[in-house]
């Protein structure tokens, strides 16, 4: 586990980003989760209706993303390459069955793509750990028709993947603690503490912390 230190900063910069998280879109997600986008501040709000929890990204925060159609990789980006990477040539598979190969001088082939997500890592400064975020736009085969049905999975999981590319680009500034107030981090870290985020140890001590 990350010392106190750690979880003290990473509640006051949630919440410096959530002080400053003026969405300009949203794009629902299967399972319940539900991407947020902030163009102006470059700022990225995911929450989960199954944990009832948001968590804000931004410069910085991520080290690797992807769309991913039926289980392969189609567009890549990471630390070591800021410029998405496209693993299938030409033209993405779309759904219904756009092209694949595009100019490599083979046949065109059509497909019919039955899932289109958007993956990407991260590092969790409470648990400590990298984490994989999957966040499913289309899938021909769940129950809820508007994921099942949706005509845009290409275009939403683009965006998405180009969004979070400028994520992991290197910070100009990062966001400073300290815009929000001592209430703010307290609830915030309440909030983990609920969540099963901090044991009881840990929260007592971040909490002493904050109030010096």
């Amino acid at each position: 586990m990350p010392d106190q230190d750690a979880i003290t900063a990473a509640v006051l910069r949630q919440n410096s980003l959530k002080s400053k998280f003026k969405p300009t879109q949203t794009i629902e997600c299967a399972e319940g989760k539900t991407v947020e986008l902030d163009s102006a501040n470059s700022i990225m709000c995911v929450t989960s209706k199954k944990v009832d929890f948001a968590w804000f990204y931004t410069h910085g925060d991520i080290l690797q993303c992807s769309v991913e159609k039926d289980g392969k990789t189609v567009i890549e980006s990471s630390t070591s390459s800021l410029l998405g990477r496209a693993l299938v040539g030409g033209m993405l598979a779309g759904v219904g069955g756009a092209i694949l190969g595009g100019a490599t001088g083979q046949k065109e082939k059509k497909t019919v793509v039955n899932k289109i997500s958007v993956q990407f890592r991260s590092f969790n400064p409470i648990i400590g750990q990298d984490r994989v975020e999957d966040l499913v736009i289309f899938n021909r085969l769940a129950f809820n028709p508007r994921f099942a049905f949706r005509t845009d999975g290409d275009a939403l999981a683009e965006t998405l993947h180009s969004f979070l590319s400028r994520l992991i680009a290197p910070p100009h500034q990062l966001p400073q603690p300290g815009t929000s107030s001592a209430a703010d981090d307290l609830s915030r870290l309440a909030e983990l503490h609920q969540k099963g985020l901090l044991t009881d140890d840990e929260f007592r001590k971040a909490k002493s912390k904050l109030l010096g």
